[in-house]
């Protein structure tokens, strides 16, 4: 490879590192309060819903795509206990401060089919807002351990919530994409999970 190749290959991350920086003033993220319930699914097994509300604003001119996506379970192994949990992403009407009855009843009608799809897309346009949520999902009784989400959040590079383990993203990420990590919090320590990405797109 010669010089000049890897001058302008050094070039090309810089300007990229150049504009992500750029894009990460172009947006904000908002982490609400932490709330839960429980579920009981078709089978009768009992589950516990942490979730926290997250608000997605556009403050830039172009359209920002929104993709989050987990995996169908984690892990959890701790000195206090240990067992398997989800993460969701769940749509619009999940992040409302208040729903009705008959809502909320809807909600849990279609809550089997967000806990087998943990993925969410959406596009916000300029000066536009999203409001969604984000659960974790665990089987009762929990009487020893118990995992919430705790913050979203868009990132370049690791150099954040270093005390958290961070688990490891088999999917590759475009040079032109902001990558979002979803911090889970347990007793005894955190979680960093690679979760989905965010870029502008054209109008």
């Amino acid at each position: 490879m010669t010089k000049q190749t890897l001058f302008l290959l050094a070039m090309i991350a810089h300007l990229s590192l150049m504009s992500q920086e750029a894009d990460l003033n172009s947006f904000q993220i908002t982490n609400g309060v932490l709330r839960g319930t429980g579920h009981t699914d078709s089978l009768g097994t009992e589950f516990n819903l942490r979730e926290i509300p997250i608000t997605f604003r556009n403050d830039s001119t172009l359209p920002l795509q929104v993709e989050l996506e987990f995996s169908s379970g984690y892990s959890y192994s701790e000195n206090h206990g240990e067992g398997t949990y989800r993460v969701v992403p769940l749509p619009e009407e999940w992040g409302l401060e208040q729903t009705s009855d008959s809502l909320f009843d809807l909600l849990y009608q279609r809550l089997p089919g967000h806990i087998n799809n943990p993925f969410l897309q959406r596009t916000i346009q300029p000066g536009e807002e999203l409001t969604i949520a984000i659960t974790t999902v665990y089987p009762l009784p929990a009487e020893e351990w118990w995992i919430v989400p705790d913050e979203l959040f868009a990132f370049t590079d690791k150099l954040t919530h270093t005390s958290c383990e961070w688990l490891h993203n088999e999917k590759s990420t475009s040079l032109t994409a902001i990558r979002l990590g979803m911090k889970v919090r347990y007793d005894g320590g955190c979680t960093v999970i690679p979760c989905g990405r965010l870029f502008f797109s054209n109008p």
